[in-house]
């Protein structure tokens, strides 16, 4: 069993703290509210687990035994566009804290990576990367290897992970892309590409403003605090 790592977040007057340890070939978790514990959880090396008491949902990411890739708070229903998701601080000292610090200090530029990720799709479709990487790569004929026999067997339940376009829909906001868009007339075929730009900054522009809204909030609170605190009274002065 391993130390543990504490991932802290204060909402709505309640201290929240999730904990993470491994133990054996296993991933644990627990979540505890105002140092009281209310769920825990185990999982795979590589696993996406959810943390449920009451109203609060939290959503755990691992990418590696005891490294945790995500690790957020859930609020919302449906439809998941609707779903706002606020990160727990990360431990001190570790990368997951500086990327953290860096999300803090720079909103804006931080937020703008939903941006770059839709803009860099768009340029992809529209390069025929695949088509390229076929024209540029020698054309091998390999006929002359035998045929394998079919064997059925059902695919390990790791291997999912290996997909990289299931990583992205756990580390990224959830996006949804109207139906309607799939069906567009061709001459109006030119909006699927720049709706989901449209769409990411609409989310960039939310991310900042919930950053900024829960910065206020902890600055308040913080402020709360030390108006109830007793003034610290100096040495009198003597004559």
């Amino acid at each position: 069993m391993t130390g543990t790592a504490a991932y802290t977040l204060r909402h709505h007057d309640e201290d929240l703290a999730v904990e993470v340890w491994v133990d054996g070939d296993r991933n644990k978790a627990r979540l505890l509210v105002d140092d009281q514990e209310v769920a825990t959880v185990d999982g795979d090396a590589i696993d996406v687990v959810t943390l449920a008491h009451g109203p609060h949902t939290v959503r755990l990411v691992w990418w590696w035994r005891g490294r945790v890739a995500r690790c957020v708070l859930v609020e919302g229903g449906e439809p998941p566009s609707r779903k706002r998701t606020t990160p727990f601080k990360p431990p001190e000292g570790t990368l997951a804290a500086r990327v953290y610090r860096f999300q803090e200090e720079h909103p804006k530029l931080y937020a703008a990576r939903h941006v770059v990720v839709q803009v860099v799709g768009v340029l992809f479709g529209f390069l025929g990367v695949s088509a390229l990487l076929r024209s540029l790569l020698p054309s091998v004929n390999l006929d002359w290897l035998p045929s394998l026999p079919d064997i059925d067997i059902d695919p390990p339940r790791w291997l999912r992970y290996v997909d990289p376009i299931y990583w992205l829909r756990q580390i990224l906001p959830d996006l949804e892309i109207p139906v309607w868009l799939q069906s567009l007339p061709d001459k109006l075929g030119w909006l699927q590409y720049v709706v989901p730009i449209l769409i990411a900054m609409l989310v960039a522009i939310g991310e900042v403003r919930r950053r900024q809204g829960g910065t206020t909030s902890r600055e308040r609170a913080t402020g709360e605090e030390d108006v109830g605190k007793e003034p610290t009274k100096g040495p009198r002065e003597t004559r």
